[in-house]
């Protein structure tokens, strides 16, 4: 993943010294189309959204307090034979 954040800093530092002394034109029109660097861009930074988002639904929780709790629920749902909520009792998590 390194790599990967290393490779897009290259490339935005190689695309940011390109066009450096570019000057932006403030009075466009409407009707002129977004330069393509922009395009470029926020196509990048719509990707890596994506890929976080991605990961977020992918990846179970892995956390001490996720780890202890979720077997305990799903026992408790094989038990009943349902998917009611289930009243837990606070512990201290030393």
């Amino acid at each position: 993943m390194f790599g990967l954040w290393l490779v897009v800093d290259i490339w935005g530092f190689i695309v940011y010294l390109k066009f450096k002394n570019v000057q932006p034109i403030f009075q466009q029109s409407q009707d002129e189309k977004l330069p393509s660097v922009l395009i470029w861009l926020l196509g990048a930074v719509s990707f890596i959204f994506a890929a976080i988002g991605l990961i977020a639904i992918v990846s179970p929780p892995n956390n001490w307090d996720s780890i202890a709790d979720r077997p305990r629920r799903v026992v408790h749902w094989m038990r009943n034979r349902n998917v009611d909520r289930v009243i837990q009792l606070l512990t201290c998590h030393n």
